[in-house]
């Protein structure tokens, strides 16, 4: 008996997960002091991270990107600073996510903030070319028997230098901001305001300052701080670039300072048991607060190229200072003590939670692993039908979700690639947390799953490397699309600095039966991934220039498989999947680059889109030879993207500032909406609505009705599955957002 699809209702969307983050340093991290919770940047997201759950629990979007971002030290704010021209600030309630105030003086982007520990005052400082830093006071009134906060700037000083980090003073005497030979205290005086020079700033009254004594560090870069706590409230602990821990005294004169024996120092945490300081290497190293004594360095992640491989940890250990191949590891970008455990953020955009309860057996208890460069490009794993009436999806050819092989891609996984010049397959579902019943013995159908599991992610559950092993063994070469490195870190005040390389991944494709994944690299080659993944990978020289697209067709009458290729030197190549891979036929459709290609169900027809404005659509024999084709020139503007749907010969189109649904055999227009410029497209399986990425300046996803034109929905941030929508955040393309549909 089957599942009974439901017709597609109209639907609200809400934002379910998200896969990757933005972090750059502590600045953009931050722990809620009340609840323990994790908050990190995310595009133009904030996530709320529950270590105890495990769970993502929390969302903040704002308008822009986000720089920056702190709680306040009771927990009950959270402020998040953006980056862009005219950005806000804006302060949400830390338990009920409500948006309590905005602020708006800065004019290019904020570089850090900070809390005083009454939660009276927010220090807020600009990013390079914003040159300012401001004073608020923040002031909780009853306002219609309700509590209302309000805001106002009380301070303001004309910085000129790179500012990087800020923290305040436990005993509430004073912030502290640190930058490239940046080092200053911010003094409150004994009415607890902030002492002013008696100028004014912007109409507002000039803060005063007082240059740290920092000796021998004169022309350092500090890149974080950290006021003690305890014994040592009225300490000030620094880390500088060059790789060295500082203690300031309550004078704010330089008492003793330490080697991190690391060729960089990028992050630092304080807490009033532990100071950790993160550096290059995967380097975090604990010391003593009270004496600078050091105490232990913890495990560190694992290897580029090692992504899959356990073993390759390396347990914590004070006598262990570095791995046996330093250049192969992340470099630390930020660092945060809660509890008892280390949360550490590395360049490769990975997460580590280490538990510290005992110094000398630091456990790994969690990790996150996400793509370090972005993300061009995304499939799901099976043909969705529907849904059914308990809202699980139903799929056409491979059964449920649940069931699991070796030798085919789970059912639901969908696959991304990157400019890090890796494919990664995830499942959202397959190793899901058991029931609080069901914990301590995992079910066989759990112990089925463990092919699919990477031992450092639970929602990825495996890492394919498109660098070559040897590759990961020279220190002079260039691996993961030189996204990431092991010395040091990328700055918010600037953007990330490109290696003029044509290394990473531009497209992915899965073979329908799910025993193959295809992608398409920048230099023109075609890899081919055999499942199990074990197997070696397939290399083809398709094309003389990038690939833009791949496309499978399913098994046919005569039991052939083909694949088709699009590149930027405008050929169209067919394989056939059964024969190694041999090209049997190349086409010159298009005079310019190819955009997409698509290919029916069953081989019989394909389907190419190009930067000509060009649509093609030609017969395809049983042996992939081309029997007939023809070419459709579309007059409307220039063509974004284009879906074929499945076995017809119905085109879906982004043309200038139109949806055109347009018959592929005759050119002839069949439907068309405007809809305003959009860049992507992609139909649900039930050809009922369609997700349309908006231009560049509007970054919007419209979910628009096919028929009638309506709008059912917009969303920040394209894949339809089922009850899924896939998508890729526009404004930073290294992480993406997983929403789902919600009947109302």
């Amino acid at each position: 008996m089957t599942d009974a699809v439901l017709p597609p209702p109209r639907s609200r969307l809400i934002l379910e997960r998200v896969l990757g983050l933005t972090a750059l340093s502590n600045a953009q991290v931050a722990v809620n002091p009340a609840s323990g919770e994790l908050a990190y940047a995310a595009g133009c997201i904030v996530v709320i991270y529950n270590l105890r759950r495990n769970k993502q629990v929390r969302y903040y979007r704002v308008d822009k990107s986000v720089s920056c971002l702190c709680f306040s030290p009771n927990g009950q704010f959270l402020a998040i600073g953006e980056k862009g021209y005219l950005p806000a600030i804006t302060i949400w309630d830390g338990t009920d996510g409500t948006l309590c105030a905005e602020l708006q003086r800065h004019q290019y982007g904020v570089a850090c903030m900070t809390f005083s520990q009454d939660g009276r005052f927010l220090l807020s400082a600009g990013l390079v070319h914003d040159q300012h830093l401001y004073a608020w006071e923040l002031k909780l009134k009853m306002k219609d028997a309700v509590r209302r906060l309000e805001v106002a700037a009380v301070g303001c000083a004309f910085v000129e230098d790179k500012i990087l980090d800020a923290d305040y003073c436990q005993a509430g005497k004073f912030f502290v901001t640190v930058g490239e030979k940046h080092f200053k205290y911010w003094f409150l005086g004994e009415n607890g305001s902030f002492l002013s020079t008696g100028l004014r700033v912007n109409d507002l009254p000039e803060l005063q300052h007082r240059d740290a004594v920092v000796n021998a560090k004169t022309s350092a870069t500090f890149t974080g701080v950290g006021c003690g706590h305890g014994s040592c409230e009225l300490k000030t602990f620094a880390v500088t670039l060059d790789g060295t821990l500082c203690c300031f005294g309550a004078s704010g004169i330089m008492e003793r300072l330490v080697s991190l024996e690391s060729n960089c120092g990028n992050a630092i945490s304080v807490t009033e048991a532990y100071v950790a300081v993160g550096g290059s290497s995967g380097v975090v190293r604990m010391f003593n607060p009270s004496t600078l004594e050091y105490r232990t360095t913890l495990p560190f992640p694992p290897a580029f190229g090692a992504a899959n491989e356990p073993s390759n940890v390396i347990p914590a250990s004070p006598s262990i200072l570095y791995p046996a191949e330093p250049f192969r590891y992340p470099a630390v970008i930020a660092t945060r003590i809660t509890g008892s455990h280390v949360i550490v953020f590395y360049s490769d955009r990975s997460i580590f939670i280490f538990g510290t309860t005992n110094l000398d057996a630091v456990t790994l208890e969690l990790s996150f692993l996400y793509h370090s460069g972005g993300i061009r490009d995304l499939q799901v794993a099976g043909h969705v039908r529907g849904v059914n009436a308990k809202g699980k999806l139903v799929y056409n050819d491979s059964g449920s979700a649940g069931e699991v092989s070796a030798n085919t891609i789970p059912t639901g996984t969908f696959v991304t690639c990157s400019d890090d010049n890796t494919v990664r397959l995830w499942n959202l579902e397959l190793h899901r947390r058991p029931a609080k019943a069901s914990r301590i013995k995992f079910s066989n159908d759990r112990l089925e799953h463990r092919h699919w599991k990477n031992p450092y992610s639970q929602e990825m559950l495996r890492l394919i490397y498109n660098d070559h092993e040897h590759d990961f063994e020279n220190a002079h070469c260039v691996v993961l699309g030189g996204t990431c490195c092991h010395d040091s870190n990328s700055s918010v005040h600037s953007p990330p600095k490109g290696n003029g390389l044509n290394k990473g991944l531009r497209t992915v494709a899965i073979r329908p039966d799910q025993k193959e994944i295809a992608a398409g690299d920048q230099e023109g080659n075609v890899i081919v991934m055999p499942v199990p993944l074990e197997n070696p990978v397939i290399r083809i020289g398709a094309h003389s220039s990038m690939v833009n697209c791949i496309a499978y067709s399913s098994l046919n009458d005569d039991g052939a498989i083909f694949m088709a290729s699009g590149g930027k030197d405008r050929l169209i190549q067919l394989y056939d999947c059964q024969r190694g891979h041999a090209v049997i036929s190349t086409l010159e459709s298009h005079s310019a680059a190819v955009t997409t290609v698509s290919l029916s169900r069953d081989g019989k027809l394909l389907q190419s889109c190009g930067a000509d404005n060009v649509v093609s659509t030609s017969e395809v024999d049983a042996k992939g030879k081309m029997i007939e084709s023809k070419v459709v020139t579309l007059t409307g503007g220039k063509v974004f993207g284009t879906v074929l749907l499945p076995d017809s010969d119905t085109v879906v189109a982004c043309c200038n500032n139109k949806l055109e649904v347009l018959n592929a055999s005759t050119g002839k227009q069949q439907l068309a909406h405007l809809v305003g410029e959009q860049h992507h497209v992609a139909v649900c399986p039930a050809n009922y609505c369609v997700a349309m990425s908006g231009s560049l300046a509007e970054r919007i996803i419209h979910i628009i009705d096919m028929k009638s034109g309506d709008t059912l929905a917009t969303v920040m941030a394209v894949y339809l599955c089922g009850d899924l929508l896939m998508i890729f955040n526009l404004r930073s393309k290294q992480n993406f957002h997983v929403w789902r549909k919600c009947s109302g």
